[in-house]
């Protein structure tokens, strides 16, 4: 089992993969980690570079707004942990 994607999530940035990824729908992997409610995930990004106060494109604005409008409250420790802006 490959734990939400965090395997090969590992495997990918270990292989050089830019932690600031987008989608095909141009929403960084951050957001839709953070939407998710994906917290190892988010913070193996946040550990690898991820751009805690970029706009993740798409519907979900910022890592912190798309915590927020998903309820994922518990996300939001470790972005806070990495600066995150909160009034961005």
């Amino acid at each position: 089992m490959d734990n939400d994607g965090y395997d090969v999530a590992l495997m990918l940035l270990e292989k050089g993969v830019d932690a600031d990824s987008h989608s095909a729908f141009s929403e960084s992997v951050l957001c839709m980690a953070s939407a998710m409610n994906k917290h190892e995930l988010v913070r193996l990004l946040l550990q690898h570079g991820a751009a805690v106060n970029e706009n993740g494109g798409g519907e979900f604005g910022t890592p912190h707004h798309a915590a927020l409008c998903a309820g994922n409250n518990t996300i939001t420790k470790p972005l806070l942990e990495h600066g995150v802006d909160v009034h961005a």
